[in-house]
């Protein structure tokens, strides 16, 4: 869940600072102490409306961009974003699903085209190298529409293990296969576009899985984009 400040009508100042219509202060960023270089010129070079507003205003003016939509525009998911423009520190998606889903979902919204082609190379890279779960990177293909992604995590699927330090049972994995929908955590399901989430538990096979072949065909890739397209028409 996002923090209750979230819920506000947020502003991206010229130096980089949050702040909210009708209040004197700033709204405390997630990492108050942190302060970026440059920021409003990486900001405008990495998002085209963002370029559009600095072309509108006059030398001098204060520059802002409303940030409207709360499901994904709060404070963490802007420190991700400024992270990542201005420093190029590429956020973890195997530790902040949701986090770097908000990150793709702003990125679109704000037309960083740049910005997001790298960090879905930077997940695929990740994918290949196993260093990330097959489902993960598929969440993120769907948040951003990639279904080309999504059929590549279909053939690098692994068994994973039910955490025994996790508390919370929205975030456990039940041990199978990670692109198993059964298994799949809550937060895993809630973060990923209904279609992509149905053709995927449309596909799977589950007595494929069961005869212990190899994890490619566990999700039949042709089935998942017939189905995909059905649920997107």
């Amino acid at each position: 869940m996002p923090p209750a400040m979230a819920t506000l009508p947020w502003r991206l100042s010229r130096g980089g600072g949050l702040s909210c219509p009708g209040h004197s202060s700033p709204v405390p960023p997630v990492r108050p102490a942190r302060s970026y270089r440059g920021t409003w010129r990486a900001t405008l070079t990495s998002s085209a409306p963002f370029r559009d507003v600095s072309s509108v205003t006059n030398p001098g003016e204060r520059r802002t961009v409303s940030l409207s939509d709360p499901c994904f525009e709060n404070a963490s998911t802007i420190q991700l974003f400024l992270d990542f423009v201005t420093e190029g520190r590429l956020p973890n998606v195997g530790r902040d699903l949701t986090g770097v889903s908000d990150l793709c979902r702003l990125l679109m919204k704000y037309e960083s085209k740049a910005a997001l082609g790298k960090l879905l190379v930077d997940v695929e890279r990740r994918l290949l190298a196993r260093t990330v779960s097959a489902l993960a990177v598929f969440v993120i293909g769907a948040v951003v529409d990639n279904e080309d992604l999504c059929l590549l995590t279909f053939q690098h699927d692994t068994w994973t293990t039910a955490p025994t330090d996790e508390l919370d049972e929205k975030k456990i994995f039940v041990t199978g296969f990670t692109l198993d929908p059964s298994k799949a955590p809550y937060t895993h399901m809630s973060d990923t576009p209904t279609a992509y989430w149905w053709a995927l538990t449309r596909s799977w096979d589950p007595t494929r899985a069961r005869t212990g072949q190899n994890n490619v065909g566990f999700v039949e890739g042709t089935k998942f984009s017939k189905l995909l397209a059905i649920a997107k028409k």
